[in-house]
């Protein structure tokens, strides 16, 4: 049977599974010039932190720079693309958003860890930006690839990781949540 005389829902099945099995076109290039973009972001917000002679500069601040670079040179290996198939654009767009919030949970505990937690506002506020471009542009290119379902999945699943590696630095004891209820009990 061709897909012009499969039942209606058989074709949108079938035509959906294509879509995903090939990567649509314009696609890579985009997401090699935006790797690119954060990776001249990460480095100029690594080389701004590390002038800063106020700032104490975590080991972990170079991790964002070399998570781009392995994107960018991951994006631009036909060999791998050829290898890996199917597989290629997933493995790159996991790349693209686990990395920058391992990179700033890496950052953030090794302040916690320091005892440093009053100057911990200043790296997350510095690398609040360096978080939102990778994971909003991932969110644009799986919308374009995948659709709304692979988008719900991925912004679940960014925000619980987030959670987790949050939740492993701090403990929920140290939280005072009696303030923030007397709020609603007038």
């Amino acid at each position: 049977m061709t897909p012009s005389t499969l039942p209606a829902e058989q074709s949108v099945l079938l035509n959906s599974v294509r879509k995903d099995a090939r990567i649509e076109p314009g696609l890579l290039p985009l997401f090699r010039l935006a790797s690119g973009f954060w990776l001249v972001l990460s480095a100029l917000s690594l080389f701004g932190s590390v002038v800063d002679p106020q700032a104490s500069v975590s080991p972990w601040a170079p991790f964002n720079v070399f998570i781009a670079l392995f994107l960018l040179l991951y994006l631009n290996s036909g060999r791998l693309q050829y290898r890996l198939g199917q597989w290629y654009l997933p493995v790159a767009l996991s790349i693209a958003s686990v990395g920058p919030i391992m990179a700033q949970w890496l950052d953030m505990a090794w302040y916690v860890n320091r005892g440093l937690s009053s100057e911990l506002a200043i790296p997350i506020g510095n690398s609040l930006g360096l978080l939102f471009f990778p994971l909003f542009l991932t969110m644009i290119l799986i919308s374009v690839q995948y659709g709304f379902r692979a988008v719900l999945a991925f912004t679940l699943g960014t925000v619980a990781l987030q959670v987790a590696l949050a939740g492993s630095l701090f403990s929920f004891s140290d939280i005072q949540l009696s303030s923030a209820f007397a709020v609603y009990t007038g």
